[in-house]
């Protein structure tokens, strides 16, 4: 059984992993490149507070805030957009 903490670095990595496979595939008509950048570094960033220890609880009442910030540049029923929405979903109710 998975611990809270390996149940939201997997979901991160889920994540991450779609939005580095868009930078790779770097189509022409990619207009947010700099978004993907950033949404990458983010995930990294939680992941490596959630392994240290040093990402405070949810307490279920805050998110992540990844969702809001993909809703605001990506396609409303993207891959990535329902990756997030898992991870902060997760962290809020149970993290």
């Amino acid at each position: 059984m998975k611990t809270k903490a390996e149940e939201l670095i997997g979901l991160l990595d889920d994540a991450r992993a779609i939005a580095e496979e868009r930078l790779q595939r770097r189509s022409p008509d990619e207009r947010n490149l700099s978004a993907l950048e950033t949404i990458a570094a983010v995930l990294q960033d939680y992941k490596e507070k959630v392994l240290s220890g040093t990402l405070s609880p949810s307490e279920g009442h805050v998110t992540l805030g990844l969702t809001r910030f993909v809703a605001d540049w990506d396609e409303l029923d993207s891959p990535l957009l329902k990756a997030v929405g898992k991870a902060d979903r997760f962290y809020r109710d149970d993290f």
